[in-house]
């Protein structure tokens, strides 16, 4: 699949949060390179958990997704009613999932139309 290098995703298998989460880090006076290399390695995992999220059918058939019939809803921002922990944490990577999904959108309609295929086009038919 070519938007998993275009979008920044790894999904290699040795991809792991970091043991210590930036949070903890900076808590902990930890050096600013080591909370950096941190925040990079969580924002890696949390991309990928996100789109493996997608695929595994979290969300709905991963091909209506891509299509657009079935879109990723978010709930809106309320700042009046925190979350709790576990929700946000579920909450964030249904927004993750559908910022990937608008990002794939986005670079298959942008790949589409710089070649001049329509998006409708099937392949391998007459």
């Amino acid at each position: 699949m070519a938007a998993r290098p275009a979008l920044g995703i790894d999904l290699s298998p040795g991809l792991k949060a970091p043991k210590a989460t930036p949070r903890q880090l900076r808590d902990a006076k930890a050096d600013d390179k080591r909370i950096a290399t941190a925040e990079k390695q969580q924002a890696a995992y949390d991309r990928a958990a996100a789109f493996k999220a997608v695929l595994g059918r979290q969300y709905g058939d991963p091909l209506k997704i891509a299509s657009g019939e079935i879109v990723i809803e978010t709930p809106d921002d309320d700042h009046d009613q925190p979350l709790l922990g576990g929700m946000s944490e579920g909450v964030e990577r249904r927004r993750r999932a559908a910022t990937l999904v608008a990002q794939a959108r986005a670079l298959t309609a942008r790949d589409a139309s710089s070649t001049g295929r329509s998006r409708s086009r099937t392949y391998g038919g007459g």
